[in-house]
């Protein structure tokens, strides 16, 4: 009952009408991990595809997955199509997380 939102006022995105959206298309990834990847000290291996754009890799480790999902940020950034990060923003939604 303490929550002064309705409901109907929520978007899509996150946030509520009066705000700007907290997800954006242009910021949004599919990630396909292969079956038993990961698992008991398997590498992790996938697929990653940025929805806006279609740029899609195939990566063999976090560290990859990781450089593409920079990267494609960073190139839609440099092009003004996904709003700059507040310093205290990670864009990967991992900080403090394995």
């Amino acid at each position: 009952m303490g929550n002064s939102h309705n409901a109907d006022d929520q978007r899509p995105g996150g946030g509520t009408a009066g705000e700007s959206p907290t997800f954006l298309p242009e910021g949004a990834f599919v990630v396909q991990f292969k079956t038993g990847t990961g698992a008991l000290g398997n590498p992790l291996i996938g697929r990653a595809e940025h929805v806006v754009s279609g740029r899609a890799t195939h990566f063999r480790s976090p560290a990859e997955l990781l450089a593409f999902l920079s990267d494609v940020l960073r190139s839609h950034l440099a092009h003004g199509q996904v709003p700059a990060m507040q310093d205290n923003q990670d864009p990967t939604g991992t900080r403090g997380r394995c």
